[in-house]
C-alpha cells in the first residue's frame, strides 16, 4: 500500500513503484508570506481592480512603505494609480506591466 505525504505545508505527490513496492514521492513547496504578497502583486496589477494595499499587510509586505519611491515613480509617469487602499495599473501602466511588477514586488 503506497504512504502518504504527511505535512503542513502546501504539496504535491505522485505515486511510482520501486523494487516491487508502491511508495509515495513527494515534493513538498513551502511557501513564504514573501511569496505569496509576490502573487497578490502579480496577479492583482493584472487586474483593473488592482492591488489592496490591506491584503499585502496580511502577509508582512508593507508596499506603500517599502516600495514608497517606486510607486511615486510610476504614479508621475502615470503608470499606476493609487485611491481607496488600493494600487492599480492605467492603461498605460499595462502596456508595461511586467516591468512595473518588477518594481512593487518584494
Amino acid at each position: 500500500m503506497a504512504k502518504h505525504c504527511s505535512a503542513k505545508t502546501e504539496k504535491t505527490s505522485r505515486q511510482n513503484t520501486f523494487n516491487g513496492g508502491e511508495k509515495t514521492l513527494c515534493r513538498l513547496l513551502t511557501r513564504t508570506n514573501t511569496d505569496i504578497a509576490t502573487e497578490i502583486v502579480m496577479l492583482g496589477l493584472r487586474t483593473t481592480g488592482g492591488v489592496v494595499f490591506r491584503d499585502l499587510l496580511d502577509f508582512g509586505f508593507d508596499i506603500q512603505t517599502q516600495k514608497r519611491n517606486e510607486i511615486a515613480e510610476l504614479v508621475k509617469g502615470k503608470f499606476i494609480k493609487v485611491a481607496s487602499g488600493r494600487l492599480a495599473c492605467t492603461r498605460k501602466g499595462f502596456l508595461v506591466l511586467n516591468q512595473i511588477i518588477n518594481k512593487l514586488t518584494p
